[in-house]
């Protein structure tokens, strides 16, 4: 599932959202505490516009360059 994230970010910034449409997730506190803070922690995603856009309600992923390295692979 982390590996469909990437690839949906490898496009475009999104909003969480809209990834968890793509795949058929509904709860918003499952898919943040799974996917969106491990791979942030992780330094394969960040918040589009960093830090100061970090708690804005409309925040955007976008994929960083370890994480685009594994969407490529």
């Amino acid at each position: 599932m982390a590996y469909d994230i990437l690839k949906q970010l490898a496009d475009s910034p999104r909003l969480p959202a809209e990834l968890r449409a793509a795949l058929g997730i509904s709860s918003v506190n499952f898919f943040t505490a799974r996917y969106l803070t491990p791979l942030a922690k992780s330094g394969y995603i960040a918040v589009a516009g960093g830090e100061k856009n970090r708690y804005l309600p409309g925040k955007q992923y976008r994929i960083l360059r370890k994480g685009k390295a594994v969407a490529r692979a």
